[in-house]
């Protein structure tokens, strides 16, 4: 009795096993359809809005660095008025 037990429990085992690897096999793989001509206009449209966010950084940088140069003047001006 005890060996039809664990007969039966190998056998549900591998084929749960197998169930699982036969959907996996089965699943359809998914590809990109888009052609060369869309991904380089894609690419293009990419690398336009990461130079643009590259630009939009250097001019606040650049605000900042002035921000902090015109603060470092007040801070000379008051230690001059007093």
């Amino acid at each position: 009795m005890k060996k039809k037990l664990s007969f039966s429990l190998v056998t549900l085992i591998a084929g749960f096993m197998l169930a699982i690897q036969f959907n996996l096999v089965n699943q359809p793989v998914v590809s990109d359809t888009r052609d060369m001509w869309e991904l380089k206009n894609d690419l293009l449209k990419e690398q336009q809005t990461q130079a643009e966010l590259i630009e939009g950084i250097s001019k606040l940088e650049g605000k900042i660095a002035s921000y902090e140069t015109k603060k470092n003047e007040s801070k000379e001006e008051v230690l001059r008025d007093t």
